[in-house]
């Protein structure tokens, strides 16, 4: 009944105090005042009759500050607008947000102080909400679970997360970019979206992270041990780098492998422009389709070797659309394959620059549909010399490019 409830300066909740909210309330804060929470805040709406949290002019007031040690703040239904930051939490508290609206220039929530040795393992919870402005900061080993949720970087180009945290996301809509640097990222049935004035790109760090069901209008950075990538669509480019584990059934714009000594597995996914792998220790490609649109030389596939070791590549059952050039130190299997290019550059179907390896392309069909240099370049092969047989060739002006007398099994 005593709605609008007026903040007309700092205001804060002692610690041991408890203030609740009950729906229907309409709190005001005049410009550039905040609350801050020492002891317990609960504001609980209703779908009919919310809480609502506004500033009192139509400049922005500064937000909620959350300093409770050990406490779970609980929000439903309510709505924070016209404000510079919603929820800030010292890594010492936790929260619990449903069926809220919070819209804020800078900061929709974030976590501060979460170095603490009482930061650790806490747990911010969002479901049915939506999150604009702003992004969050270190937590540390805390954990954030959003469910149903919808996320927009607003007036800011990226949320941020990081520390050693979690963040696992269901069924949500993210707008803009994610940078989880040392994060474990779980994320299921969800949709990363670009914004008006920024690019889209997710980049998760964390061992153990998983994507499944997902759309992204840009690029994913996965630098992750134990990961998996399956039934998802990507846009941009799918990098992966210190990363063992399998990308499955998947479309992807391009695909870039590197620095992984663990083995890497990538099956049933098709990949409109090209596939790059580098520095890798073993890498397995098979029944997918590789498609080299607009990839750069029509180079559908770049290989390149650890350089101190040997990489065993393996290729198989695919269909590849445009050139194979490989490098380093390579052992490389191309079996069962199905190879077309155009070769608009003239350049050889397959080029292998190997120091040190071998080569395999046994069972497949190699074919020229225009004006190329050969089928096979071994142009400063140091290698063993390959095995060449079992193959149905067409198309091709002659079939060695470059070294004539290298010695091979038809």
């Amino acid at each position: 009944e005593g709605n609008p409830y007026i903040v007309i300066d700092s205001t804060w909740v002692p610690e041991g105090e408890e203030l609740i909210i009950n729906r229907g309330v309409i709190v005001q804060v005049v410009p550039a005042t905040g609350i801050h929470i020492f002891g317990s805040l609960n504001a609980i709406g209703t779908e009919e009759d919310s809480v609502h949290f506004t500033s009192h002019e139509e400049e922005e007031w500064a937000g909620l500050d959350f300093y409770g040690r050990q406490i779970v703040y609980e929000f439903d239904y309510c709505t924070i607008r016209n404000s510079v930051n919603g929820l800030v939490a010292s890594g010492e508290t936790g929260l619990n947000v449903s069926n809220s609206d919070i819209n804020c220039s800078y900061i929709a929530f974030g976590v501060i102080n979460s170095n603490s040795q009482d930061s650790r393992n806490n747990s911010y919870n969002f479901e049915s909400s939506i999150f604009v402005g702003g992004r969050v900061v270190y937590f540390n080993s805390s954990r954030l679970t959003a469910v149903d949720c919808y996320f927009s970087t607003g007036s800011e180009n990226r949320w941020g997360f990081g520390n050693s945290g979690s963040i696992e996301m269901t069924e949500c809509n993210f707008i803009g970019t994610l940078d989880g640097y040392f994060m474990r990222g779980i994320f299921r049935r969800c949709n990363f979206y670009r914004s008006e004035s920024d690019h889209c790109y997710v980049w998760v760090t964390g061992g153990g992270s998983r994507m499944e069901d997902c759309y992204v209008d840009g690029g994913v950075h996965l630098l992750s041990t134990n990961a998996d990538f399956h039934n998802n669509e990507i846009e941009g480019t799918l990098t992966v780098e210190v990363f063992s584990g399998s990308i499955h059934e998947s479309i992807l714009g391009s695909l870039s492998l590197g620095l992984s000594l663990d083995p890497i597995t990538v099956v049933n996914c098709s990949i409109n422009r090209d596939i790059v792998i580098s520095d890798c220790d073993s890498v397995e490609i098979y029944n997918c389709q590789i498609l080299g649109n607009d990839a750069p030389g029509n180079r559908a596939i770049r290989l390149r070797g650890l350089g101190n070791n040997i990489s065993s590549y393996s290729i198989h059952h695919n269909l590849i659309l445009g050139n194979l050039y490989s490098s380093g130190e390579i052992d490389l299997t191309l079996k069962n394959n199905t190879l077309i290019t155009e070769s608009p550059h003239q350049r050889p179907l397959i080029r292998c620059l190997i120091d040190e390896g071998s080569v395999d392309i046994t069972n497949n069909i190699l074919m020229s549909t225009g004006e190329n240099d050969g089928l096979y370049d071994p142009h400063f092969n140091g290698a063993e010399n390959p095995i060449i047989k079992d193959n149905c060739i067409f198309g091709f002006e002659q079939f060695i490019y470059g070294n004539n007398e290298l010695e091979f099994d038809l």
